[in-house]
């Protein structure tokens, strides 16, 4: 479904783990209007045609008012609800079918289409680079989003991002100039809005460090809040309390402020390690009362929002008056077991009871999709993109998404502890198996070790899948007749299809005798080096044997021919061919006898003597002259 970029072959290389990070590239497309609808009229709203290069993510159809009555959803994916009221309709086929029940209804409608592009990063140590161009026409750099994504389990996070003239992006003086969506980032997620940003090379501050591996599946509690004052022109350091027992990733710090209206006072820095400024409002409100007796009182507020990652964090304030500020640690832990279905996971009451607020979240690669969430009470959520429910006179909140979602497991007083069920679908991934001809394998052996491990045969395709359910990294060995023929590390997995090119050769055998005669008709054995026959073959007319997809190492060759045997040892580390000499230097005319060189010699040598006391006996009979006579033989 995607554009792969920055990978030549999917042909895997043994013993090589890597890394990439996925880059989404989203351009959307929006329309608005009225839509009227008569009794038992059924109309269907379809996504535009794709741009090139592009393929449909997703639609997305959001009512202003919410869903009318007497409006039906008939064909749709997913749902927002917000105080049980459907807000928007999302689609991945890009058709969404809406029927109404009753006379004349007229509804205001935003019709958005998001298609993607994707790409892989590879993964270093330093700086990368990633240039963003503006998409073709119709479209221009206001309707694209970049979405760059690291999985969980790589031992790599962003520390940094530095913008087309080299500007610190993480620095808040930088992100409050823009739209706090502008830019959004943590560990592993980084999203630039092209709305507020330039096109051009952005720099990728990357780290690698084992620590920087997080969980795919965890609860992250929000703990008690924390108030406090800065003063005015003063700063303040903090550091972030750690939670026993979990591993705290950083806080949530709100600042604020209320005052006269008119001032413009209002400046604040906050420094730490990693910060995402999230949010921002300001406005201006009146105080009255009954009469003048109360003159009107004329105020302003401010309210801004950060993430801050890391263990500290430092506000200045340079205004004339205090600031307020609440932070809330924000803590992590692992929990949950991997099934081929999905994900498992109990929600402990200990664990949450202290906290303000607490999610279940789940964070998969690419190659799974989330189906839906069953609560421990029996709840199933299953066509929720977003959603806000009523719960014991609060609310829970809760989003599903391709590849994350998060379901709220504790508000204030309200917990359901308990188990939770996350459905997932996995792509089997399909490894094919070829030998050094690019023929395949077949029977061969499949072990897949690592988070968890599998086993599995090739068919006659020379393939084999595997549902890799436990995200994780995996090591991947194919073993041809006992043999280790292959290997290979996965580390970010771009796709779901691998070629193995294994370490199988063909060895031709060659046959001949002292005279380079071949030999055809010689039985030849292939075994292994312990003496376990691995294959049989005779020679053809021109003395030779082919043994096809021989595993790589060494071999005893044993030939006979008729009643002459050799035995060798050949050495099969790419297509060989190797000539094997016999010890046959004739065969007897008529009888085909072979004879060897030394039988040969010897047959010569006594042939000889015969003849001469043959000769000597009839002299002495026949008193003949003596004559001289001369004998040349030669081998």
């Amino acid at each position: 479904m995607f554009l792969i970029s920055n990978l030549n072959s999917f042909v895997a290389q043994p013993n090589n783990l890597e890394f990439f990070a996925r880059v989404d590239y989203i351009v959307v497309s929006e329309e608005n209007g009225e839509v009227t609808f008569n009794v038992n009229e059924v109309k269907e709203i379809n996504a535009p045609i794709e741009p090139t290069g592009y393929k449909l993510y997703y639609m997305e159809v959001d009512f202003n008012n919410g869903l009318p009555q007497g409006l039906v959803a008939v064909s749709y994916d997913k749902v927002v609800e917000k105080n049980n009221l459907i807000r928007s309709l999302f689609s991945y086929t890009g058709t969404v079918k809406l029927a109404a029940n009753k006379e004349n209804i007229t509804t205001t409608i935003t019709v958005k289409a998001f298609f993607i592009k994707r790409e892989w990063l590879p993964l270093k140590s330093g700086e990368i680079k990633l240039k963003i161009d503006p998409p073709s026409e119709p479209f221009t750099a206001k309707n694209l989003t970049v979405r760059v994504t690291i999985d969980n389990f790589a031992p790599f996070a962003f520390v940094g991002l530095l913008g087309p003239n080299g500007e610190n992006l993480i620095d808040t003086t930088q992100q409050e100039n823009m739209a706090p969506d502008a830019v959004k980032l943590d560990f592993k997620h980084l999203e630039l809005n092209m709305r507020e940003l330039s096109t051009g090379t952005y720099t990728l501050l990357v780290k690698e460090d084992k620590s920087f591996v997080l969980p795919n599946s965890f609860i992250v509690v929000e703990d008690k809040m924390y108030n406090t004052t800065i003063k005015a022109s003063s700063e303040s350091s903090f550091t972030v309390k750690q939670k026993e027992g979990w591993r705290t990733i950083g806080a949530i710090v709100i600042l604020y402020s209320i005052a006269p209206s008119g001032t413009n006072d209002n400046y604040t820095r906050i420094l730490g390690e990693m910060i995402d400024y999230v949010f921002k409002t300001e406005n201006d409100f009146t105080v009255t009362s009954a009469s003048f007796l109360v003159p009107p009182l004329y105020m302003k507020y401010w309210v801004k929002a950060y993430v801050v990652y890391g263990s500290w964090f430092r506000v200045q304030n340079y205004m004339k008056s205090p600031v307020n500020m609440i932070y809330i640690p924000i803590s992590i832990k692992e929990t949950g077991k991997w099934t081929p279905q999905g994900l498992t996971a109990e929600v402990k009451e200990t664990d949450i009871k202290k906290a303000y607020s607490a999610y279940l979240v789940v964070q998969i690669p690419s190659f799974g999709r989330i189906k839906s969430i069953t609560t421990p009470g029996g709840e199933t959520y299953t066509n929720y993109r977003e959603a806000v429910k009523s719960w014991f006179g609060g609310i829970r909140t809760l989003a599903m998404f391709e590849n994350e979602a998060f379901i709220q497991v504790k508000n204030k007083e309200n917990i359901e502890s308990g188990v939770y069920r996350v459905a997932i679908d996995w792509t089997p991934l399909t490894f094919k198996l070829i030998d050094n001809s690019e023929r395949p394998l077949v029977n061969a052996l499949l072990v897949v070790s690592g988070e968890s491990s599998y086993k599995t045969v090739t068919n006659v395709n020379g393939t084999a899948k595997v549902l890799l359910y436990k995200p994780g990294i995996y090591h991947v060995t194919a073993k041809f007749k006992g043999v280790n023929v292959g290997s290979l590390d996965l580390g970010t997995i771009t796709d779901t299809n691998f070629t193995l090119k294994c370490s199988v050769y063909d060895l031709k055998i060659i046959t001949v005798g002292m005279m380079q005669q071949t030999l055809s008709g010689t039985d030849v054995v292939l075994k292994t080096m312990d003496g376990a026959t691995l294959d049989s073959k005779e020679t053809n007319t021109d003395g030779v044997a082919v043994f096809t997809q021989v595993p790589k190492g060494e071999y005893i060759v044993e030939a006979t021919y008729k009643r002459i045997h050799s035995k060798d040892i050949v050495k099969v580390y790419s297509d060989t061919v190797y000539k094997m000499k016999m010890d046959l230097l004739f065969e007897i005319p008529g009888i085909g006898l072979p004879l060897t060189s030394s039988e040969a010699v010897a047959s010569i040598v006594s042939i000889g003597a015969t003849s001469l006391l043959l000769l000597l006996a009839k002299r002495r009979k026949g008193n003949i002259k003596e004559e001289r006579h001369e004998i040349d033989v030669e081998i």
